[in-house]
């Protein structure tokens, strides 16, 4: 049986630990992406939009992760072009051991952040993806092939 540690090595960067019988070794596993590359920059949430997101986190705190998952696909309803709704349902996917579902987040908040010019936030989705669902990643750095960026070497202007 595995047991699963969380420890913060920096502000942005969380990491988990896969520990089996104390005669094996530890595997570690970079974990999901801070929340903060997601959200900047980000197209403001509504009044009501912003109450669903904290909706989502309280449950979550409150070790309702079944109810913030399904906080958080209301707020994906309410606001699909949100990155970060994306991002942090992705990261309770990705705490709660669903992590195809978290792929599948995670490639929907980097395909958002495409959309929008933040080329390279997409990007930095794209290792956790390639862990978590390599189809995912495949599509992403599909997308960011055709992107400006890619074509120029340069960032847009």
């Amino acid at each position: 049986m595995f047991g699963w540690a969380i420890t913060a090595n920096q502000p942005d960067n969380t990491h988990v630990a896969v520990a089996a019988k104390p005669a094996q070794k530890v595997l570690h596993v970079t974990s999901a992406p801070s929340i903060a590359a997601i959200t900047q920059n980000s197209k403001p949430l509504t009044a009501d939009q912003t109450k669903l997101l904290m909706q989502a986190r309280g449950a979550f705190w409150h070790h309702d992760y079944a109810g913030a998952i399904a906080d958080y696909h209301h707020l994906i309803q309410e606001a699909p072009d949100s990155p970060a709704a994306y991002g942090e349902m992705g990261n309770v996917l990705y705490m709660t051991g669903h992590y195809h579902q978290a792929g599948n987040a995670y490639g929907q908040a980097a395909m958002q952040l495409i959309h929008a010019g933040r080329y390279a936030d997409g990007a930095a989705l794209i290792p956790i993806l390639g862990r978590l669902d390599p189809a995912e990643a495949q599509k992403v750095q599909e997308a960011l092939s055709h992107s400006p960026e890619a074509e120029t070497g340069m960032p847009p202007a």
